[in-house]
């Protein structure tokens, strides 16, 4: 996985409601933009499997015929195993992360939303919410951000 440039990015949220955002999904068969969630409760992100064919992935799997091949994922129905990919390039504003792992999974579409961005991709980049104020803040991190919370004492709770 590889994070370019040194973007910060302020986000208007609101208490109660998703953290959503459209953003650029590059693949091998194009680009596209997308709405997607930030939901740190999910490992990794995940696209619907009509727009990840859509930007030429092959997400073509069958838990039956290929029991065992796939990844495990918690979801609301239960542990599903879904198919991985790797996606090219996903920009939020200014904001980039390459080669980022993927699950091709149907996201409901009532929720409006193509994509969840997991923490794999927000542990990324330096993220602060602030439901009192409004508002979400991403940004790369910076050495001496990295080397201050690697220094860091864990408190035990």
């Amino acid at each position: 996985r590889k994070v370019c440039g040194d973007a910060v990015m302020k986000l208007k949220i609101e208490k109660g409601k998703l953290i959503s955002f459209f953003v650029r999904v590059k693949g091998p068969g194009g680009v596209r933009e997308l709405r997607a969630v930030l939901d740190t409760g999910s490992q990794r992100c995940t696209i619907s499997p009509v727009d990840a064919r859509d930007l030429g992935y092959d997400c073509f799997f069958d838990p039956l015929a290929n029991k065992g091949d796939g990844d495990l994922a918690l979801m609301q129905s239960g542990i599903m195993e879904v198919g991985p990919l790797v996606i090219e390039e996903i920009n939020v504003g200014d904001l980039r992360v390459a080669n980022i792992e993927a699950l091709a999974y149907e996201l409901p579409k009532m929720s409006g939303v193509n994509m969840v961005l997991g923490l794999n991709f927000i542990e990324n980049f330096k993220t602060s919410i602030n439901f009192d104020e409004g508002y979400i803040i991403i940004e790369h991190m910076k050495t001496e951000d990295v080397e201050n919370v690697e220094n860091m004492e864990i408190t035990k709770v």
